[in-house]
Protein backbone atom coordinates (compact mmCIF):
# COMPACT_ATOMS: atom_id res chain seq x y z
CA UNK A 1 0.00 0.00 0.00
CA UNK A 2 1.30 3.41 -0.95
CA UNK A 3 1.43 6.72 0.80
CA UNK A 4 0.98 9.70 -1.49
CA UNK A 5 3.09 12.78 -0.92
CA UNK A 6 1.81 16.15 -1.90
CA UNK A 7 3.28 17.91 -4.88
CA UNK A 8 2.11 21.15 -6.40
CA UNK A 9 0.17 19.22 -9.04
CA UNK A 10 -1.36 16.48 -6.89
CA UNK A 11 -4.85 16.63 -5.48
CA UNK A 12 -7.08 14.21 -3.59
CA UNK A 13 -10.68 14.18 -4.82
CA UNK A 14 -13.64 12.10 -3.57
CA UNK A 15 -16.47 11.65 -6.06
CA UNK A 16 -19.34 9.50 -7.23
CA UNK A 17 -18.31 7.52 -10.29
CA UNK A 18 -20.29 8.03 -13.50
CA UNK A 19 -21.43 4.45 -14.13
CA UNK A 20 -22.69 5.50 -17.57
CA UNK A 21 -19.12 6.23 -18.68
CA UNK A 22 -17.45 3.01 -19.89
CA UNK A 23 -13.96 4.50 -19.46
CA UNK A 24 -14.69 5.47 -15.84
CA UNK A 25 -16.06 1.98 -15.13
CA UNK A 26 -12.99 0.39 -16.73
CA UNK A 27 -10.68 2.55 -14.58
CA UNK A 28 -12.63 1.53 -11.48
CA UNK A 29 -12.58 -2.17 -12.35
CA UNK A 30 -8.82 -2.05 -12.96
CA UNK A 31 -8.27 -0.37 -9.58
CA UNK A 32 -10.52 -2.95 -7.89
CA UNK A 33 -8.54 -5.71 -9.58
CA UNK A 34 -5.24 -4.19 -8.42
CA UNK A 35 -6.55 -4.14 -4.86
CA UNK A 36 -7.70 -7.77 -4.80
CA UNK A 37 -5.67 -9.65 -7.44
CA UNK A 38 -3.29 -11.15 -4.86
CA UNK A 39 -5.92 -11.75 -2.18
CA UNK A 40 -5.84 -15.11 -0.47
CA UNK A 41 -9.58 -14.95 0.22
CA UNK A 42 -10.81 -17.97 -1.71
CA UNK A 43 -14.46 -17.00 -1.96
CA UNK A 44 -13.99 -13.75 -3.89
CA UNK A 45 -14.63 -15.45 -7.22
CA UNK A 46 -18.08 -16.45 -5.94
CA UNK A 47 -19.13 -12.85 -5.31
CA UNK A 48 -17.09 -10.98 -7.96
CA UNK A 49 -16.17 -11.59 -11.59
CA UNK A 50 -12.42 -11.67 -12.24
CA UNK A 51 -11.10 -11.02 -15.74
CA UNK A 52 -7.41 -11.80 -15.34
CA UNK A 53 -6.60 -11.17 -19.01
CA UNK A 54 -8.02 -7.63 -18.94
CA UNK A 55 -6.95 -7.14 -15.28
CA UNK A 56 -10.47 -6.11 -14.30
CA UNK A 57 -12.76 -7.08 -11.45
CA UNK A 58 -16.46 -6.37 -11.14
CA UNK A 59 -19.14 -7.23 -8.60
CA UNK A 60 -21.80 -9.71 -9.70
CA UNK A 61 -24.41 -7.22 -8.46
CA UNK A 62 -25.48 -5.13 -11.50
CA UNK A 63 -24.20 -1.57 -11.70
CA UNK A 64 -27.78 -0.39 -12.33
CA UNK A 65 -28.51 -0.73 -8.61
CA UNK A 66 -25.20 0.68 -7.40
CA UNK A 67 -23.59 3.96 -6.58
CA UNK A 68 -19.80 3.75 -6.65
CA UNK A 69 -17.71 6.30 -4.79
CA UNK A 70 -14.00 6.71 -5.45
CA UNK A 71 -11.00 8.69 -4.30
CA UNK A 72 -8.58 9.94 -6.93
CA UNK A 73 -5.09 11.36 -6.74
CA UNK A 74 -4.04 13.15 -9.93
CA UNK A 75 -6.99 11.52 -11.70
CA UNK A 76 -6.02 7.95 -10.74
CA UNK A 77 -8.45 5.91 -8.62
CA UNK A 78 -6.76 5.02 -5.32
CA UNK A 79 -9.78 3.93 -3.25
CA UNK A 80 -13.37 2.92 -3.76
CA UNK A 81 -16.60 2.03 -1.99
CA UNK A 82 -19.43 0.54 -4.08
CA UNK A 83 -22.88 0.78 -2.48
CA UNK A 84 -25.82 -1.36 -3.57
CA UNK A 85 -29.05 0.58 -3.08
CA UNK A 86 -31.52 -1.61 -5.01
CA UNK A 87 -32.87 -3.96 -2.36
CA UNK A 88 -35.45 -5.49 -4.73
CA UNK A 89 -33.03 -7.98 -6.28
CA UNK A 90 -30.42 -10.42 -5.04
CA UNK A 91 -27.86 -9.10 -2.59
CA UNK A 92 -24.20 -10.02 -2.39
CA UNK A 93 -24.65 -10.90 1.29
CA UNK A 94 -27.34 -13.43 0.35
CA UNK A 95 -24.75 -15.32 -1.71
CA UNK A 96 -23.02 -16.09 1.59
CA UNK A 97 -26.24 -17.22 3.27
CA UNK A 98 -26.97 -14.05 5.23
CA UNK A 99 -30.42 -12.45 5.33
CA UNK A 100 -31.62 -8.95 6.14
CA UNK A 101 -35.01 -7.27 5.97
CA UNK A 102 -34.78 -5.94 2.41
CA UNK A 103 -38.15 -4.24 2.80
CA UNK A 104 -36.94 -2.01 5.61
CA UNK A 105 -36.74 1.58 4.35
CA UNK A 106 -33.38 3.30 4.27
CA UNK A 107 -31.01 0.33 3.98
CA UNK A 108 -28.22 -0.44 1.54
CA UNK A 109 -25.41 -2.92 1.08
CA UNK A 110 -21.73 -2.09 0.84
CA UNK A 111 -20.07 -4.39 -1.69
CA UNK A 112 -16.50 -3.88 -0.55
CA UNK A 113 -13.98 -1.23 0.39
CA UNK A 114 -10.56 -0.96 -1.17
CA UNK A 115 -7.67 1.43 -0.86
CA UNK A 116 -4.49 1.29 -2.92
CA UNK A 117 -3.06 4.20 -0.92
CA UNK A 118 -3.33 4.67 2.81
CA UNK A 119 -2.36 8.31 3.38
CA UNK A 120 -2.48 11.55 1.47
CA UNK A 121 -0.79 14.49 3.22
CA UNK A 122 -1.20 12.66 6.51
CA UNK A 123 -4.94 12.10 5.95
CA UNK A 124 -6.39 8.57 5.90
CA UNK A 125 -7.97 8.24 2.46
CA UNK A 126 -10.45 5.46 3.33
CA UNK A 127 -11.83 7.41 6.31
CA UNK A 128 -12.35 10.53 4.22
CA UNK A 129 -14.02 8.51 1.48
CA UNK A 130 -16.27 6.80 4.04
CA UNK A 131 -17.39 10.21 5.30
CA UNK A 132 -18.08 11.35 1.72
CA UNK A 133 -20.12 8.19 1.04
CA UNK A 134 -22.17 8.45 4.22
CA UNK A 135 -22.95 12.11 3.55
CA UNK A 136 -24.29 11.13 0.12
CA UNK A 137 -26.29 8.24 1.59
CA UNK A 138 -27.83 10.43 4.31
CA UNK A 139 -28.95 12.86 1.58
CA UNK A 140 -30.87 9.90 0.07
CA UNK A 141 -32.48 8.95 3.41
CA UNK A 142 -30.29 5.85 3.83
CA UNK A 143 -29.95 5.04 7.53
CA UNK A 144 -28.17 1.67 7.61
CA UNK A 145 -25.38 0.08 5.60
CA UNK A 146 -24.86 -3.68 5.65
CA UNK A 147 -21.80 -5.47 4.39
CA UNK A 148 -19.78 -8.66 4.66
CA UNK A 149 -16.14 -9.47 5.14
CA UNK A 150 -13.70 -12.25 5.92
CA UNK A 151 -11.78 -12.68 9.17
CA UNK A 152 -8.74 -11.06 7.54
CA UNK A 153 -10.66 -7.87 6.69
CA UNK A 154 -12.75 -7.63 9.88
CA UNK A 155 -10.54 -5.19 11.81
CA UNK A 156 -10.35 -2.58 9.02
CA UNK A 157 -14.15 -2.64 8.71
CA UNK A 158 -14.49 -2.22 12.46
CA UNK A 159 -12.18 0.80 12.23
CA UNK A 160 -14.66 2.22 9.68
CA UNK A 161 -17.41 1.86 12.31
CA UNK A 162 -19.03 -1.43 11.29
CA UNK A 163 -20.10 -4.00 13.89
CA UNK A 164 -20.61 -7.74 13.52
CA UNK A 165 -24.27 -8.84 13.67
CA UNK A 166 -23.92 -12.41 12.35
CA UNK A 167 -21.27 -14.86 11.22
CA UNK A 168 -21.09 -18.15 9.35
CA UNK A 169 -18.89 -20.39 7.28
CA UNK A 170 -19.06 -19.89 3.53
CA UNK A 171 -17.12 -22.35 1.39
CA UNK A 172 -14.81 -23.10 4.30
CA UNK A 173 -14.12 -19.46 5.20
CA UNK A 174 -15.50 -17.52 8.16
CA UNK A 175 -17.63 -14.59 6.95
CA UNK A 176 -19.18 -11.78 8.97
CA UNK A 177 -22.36 -9.82 8.38
CA UNK A 178 -21.70 -6.21 9.32
CA UNK A 179 -23.90 -3.22 10.06
CA UNK A 180 -23.18 0.46 10.39
CA UNK A 181 -25.60 3.24 11.14
CA UNK A 182 -25.26 5.95 8.52
CA UNK A 183 -26.92 8.66 10.61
Amino acid sequence: MLNVRNSKSSALVHERLDLGDPDAVADYERALYAAFRDSDIGTLDRIWQFDHDAKRLRPRVPYAGQQVFVSRVDGEIVAGIPMHLDMSGPLQLETMGFEIDKGEPGVCEGLGVFSLCFLYEGRVIALELRDHVFEALRAQAIRKAYGTCSQKRLRPYQLLGFRVIDERDFDGERKYLLLRDVE
